[in-house]
């Protein structure tokens, strides 16, 4: 009882605290399932750029980026779509530009995870369903009979940790710390154990310390299997087109959450700094309170009751639109409509693209390029 009472008073704190005026200040029907908004607000400077689409009219690609970055409008133009907006976080500039930093999966493949436990957005095309839900993936590893732990899977490795690279992987990244390479062939045999970063990627490579002293030889068997599974139901998401982590949960079953949004930056190991890089890490308190409190150009994902997704992008860091609070962004995501909400990412890489042009406000005066896309299409 308490905690329920307890949640009713966080919940509608965050309601009349970061509350605005909001009003719509154009509207256009782009087609039988989509419409356009834009909205703006007398509290504040403001420009929401918002997507309203049915989804049983629409279908949804995860477009990853050509090379290690390219712009939205550039996915959009070759992948034919209709709608894009930037998709999650990467690693921007330095040796290992491009690389991402949260849940990438797609056409049954893992392309990048860190063992966060994070808000995702994930598209199943037959069924027509879009789910926003906090997701995990859970690894399971086995060298004969031997379990071993995956603490990253395609990431940079550090001194202690174990490290999965699959065949989607830049071969760069195996070359961050020297280690001993279990090198495993399509067939799921060990290929060769050797210190040397193999020339290609068959099935896999897992990566450990030199000094690790296990009795793997080659021609042994290997075992490797996911599932990408809901922290809060009983659901997995294994079958669906796709799934992308994003940059936190806003809404939860119609409820505002982003009081939540520390305690979900805060779990799983910190992300790997390589020195030359700008890379979104969350976990220390200045940098959440960066990212959830000051308002930042956003972008973001949201369902209805009604069947529908709603897009909304942000303009912010301009005299015309601020931009949102992660407070703000829920608040205006429950104002929609929306049940469940996520922010998929935001700063200089919110872009949001219309019949192949850029409609919004790039807040760097031109657009960044991202690592992918989420593209829709009638």
């Amino acid at each position: 009882m308490f905690k329920i009472l307890l949640t009713f008073i966080v919940t509608l704190s965050i309601n009349l605290i970061f509350s605005f005026d909001i009003n719509v200040r154009e509207c256009k029907k782009l087609s039988d399932a989509m419409s356009y908004f834009v909205y703006q607000s007398s509290d504040f400077p403001l420009i929401a750029h918002v997507i309203m689409m049915a989804m049983d009219n629409i279908n949804i690609k995860l477009v990853p980026a050509i090379g290690q970055r390219e712009e939205v409008f550039s996915i959009a133009q070759r992948s034919g779509a209709f709608i894009a907006i930037n998709g999650s976080n990467y690693r921007r500039g330095g040796r290992y530009n491009g690389n991402r930093l949260n849940l990438f999966y797609l056409n049954n493949q893992i392309y990048s995870d860190l063992q966060f436990i994070r808000g995702s957005f994930g598209w199943h095309s037959n069924k027509k369903v879009a789910i926003i839900d906090k997701m995990f993936l859970k690894v399971k590893f086995f060298i004969g009979n031997r379990v071993f732990s995956v603490d990253h899977i395609n990431q940079p490795r550090a001194p202690g940790q174990s490290v999965m690279y699959t065949s989607t992987a830049d071969k760069s990244l195996l070359s961050h710390a020297s280690g001993m390479n279990i090198i495993v062939d399509e067939q799921g045999m060990v290929e060769d154990i050797t210190l040397e970063v193999p020339d290609t990627i068959k099935a896999f490579v897992y990566q450990v310390d030199q000094d690790c002293s296990f009795e793997i030889y080659k021609g042994m068997q290997t075992q490797f299997s996911f599932e990408i599974k809901s922290v809060e139901k009983e659901a997995i998401y294994n079958d669906y087109d796709f799934i992308l982590g994003g940059a936190g949960m806003l809404l939860r079953d119609g409820e505002l959450i982003s009081n939540e949004l520390c305690h979900e930056f805060s779990q799983g190991a910190s992300v790997i700094h390589c020195h030359d890089e700008v890379a979104a890490d969350f976990h220390t308190k200045k940098m959440q309170e960066w990212l959830i409190e000051n308002r930042h150009p956003r972008t973001a994902l949201g369902v209805t009751k009604k069947n529908e997704i709603c897009i909304v992008v942000v303009d912010g860091r301009q005299k015309e639109s601020e931009g949102l609070s992660l407070h703000e962004l829920a608040f205006f995501m429950k104002k929609l409509g929306c049940f469940d909400a996520l922010n998929i990412g935001g700063g200089g890489c919110s872009t949001l693209c219309i019949n192949q042009k850029v409609i919004n406000k790039p807040s760097a005066g031109e657009e960044r390029p991202v690592s992918e896309a989420l593209c829709f299409f009638e």
